[in-house]
């Protein structure tokens, strides 16, 4: 049974997170790309979804405030969004391991400072990411509220509202294929996301967690041999959800970046897949371990400047 949370579930104490020092942006890590579950409400202030809770979390100066619902005894949520935000990674370090490799990277670093990788759950993530391709964020974040609205395990009902977790492999594979066609704004990623529940099914239990302790190279070729999955989308799931922070997802805005920094080594001609793993080794080459990182900033640096004065990929670089 949902659990019927009262008005006035958020007036509870909050949980203080002192991030020592630590940068961390919540406007640029959650409305990055990288996660679906999140809405502001204001600067620095988000709700949203995780680890079978409601949460809502803003920042004030170097401390992180945090309220769960249902809630939780303030060990456990230090504990969960320390791994969740990434929050026992030393990112300054990261960062100048990153800016130190590249000038442009050292301005993307400067620029979202704030940004980090999130340590998602394996399952959602690596469903999320099937239906997340040739679309945008906007659309994608309502696609997954209303898979999760529809087919997800209600949490609780917060101040008139029931929030849900992100259907199991078993809720995917039940959900009638016209609610996710039509509805769910899934249009022909609903028999994709199918597919890879189906496919994950078939897999022995604990296998996604099985590739979060694997080698990138062999977690990486195990998803890419998914249904509906290819090289970008299992890099995406890698470093979203694996915890494998040398997976570089290429699409068109890295493979124009990969070009600016690293020329005649990248075709331009067309992003084969050849010319897809020569990108994500170039990165590999230059920023080590941490190159999913890199590319993150890179990416949020491109998609900053506006459209007209981007790099595209077949365009002739002005002589530096």
């Amino acid at each position: 049974m949902t659990e019927r949370l009262q008005p006035g579930t958020w007036d509870i104490p909050e949980t203080a997170i002192c991030l020592r020092g630590e940068p961390l942006s919540l406007d640029q890590t959650l409305a990055c790309g990288q996660a679906f579950r999140w809405r502001p409400l204001g600067s620095e202030h988000w709700e949203g979804v995780a680890g079978g809770h409601i949460w809502r979390l803003r920042l004030e100066g170097e401390t992180l405030l945090a309220q769960a619902a249902p809630a939780l005894p303030s060990d456990a949520a230090i504990a969960f969004l320390g791994r969740y935000l990434c929050l026992d990674r030393p990112v300054r370090v990261i960062q100048e391991r990153i800016a130190a490799a590249d000038p442009r990277a050292e301005e993307a670093v400067r620029q979202f400072s704030g940004l980090r990788i999130l340590r998602q759950d394996p399952l959602e993530t690596t469903m999320t990411f099937a239906i997340a391709t040739a679309t945008n964020v906007p659309r994608v974040t309502r696609s997954v509220r209303e898979i999760c609205r529809r087919f997800g395990t209600p949490i609780a009902h917060v101040d008139g509202a029931e929030y849900h977790e992100f259907p199991t492999v078993e809720q995917v594979l039940a959900a009638p294929v016209d609610e996710l066609f039509g509805p769910c704004n899934l249009a022909y990623r609903a028999r994709a996301i199918q597919a890879v529940a189906r496919a994950l099914k078939e897999r022995p239990t604990g296998w996604l967690d099985e590739l979060r302790e694997a080698p990138y190279p062999d977690a990486h070729a195990a998803l890419d041999a998914l249904p509906a999955y290819g090289p970008k989308v299992s890099d995406c799931a890698c470093l979203f959800g694996l915890d494998h922070a040398e997976a570089v997802p290429v699409d068109v805005h890295v493979w124009a970046i990969a070009h600016e920094l690293f020329g005649a080594e990248i075709t331009t001609r067309t992003l084969t897949a050849r010319t897809y793993q020569r990108i994500g080794d170039r990165f590999r080459a230059t920023f080590g371990e941490w190159a999913g990182w890199a590319q993150q900033y890179l990416f949020c640096a491109r998609r900053a400047v506006p459209i007209k004065e981007r790099f595209r990929p077949g365009q002739v670089l002005p002589a530096s």
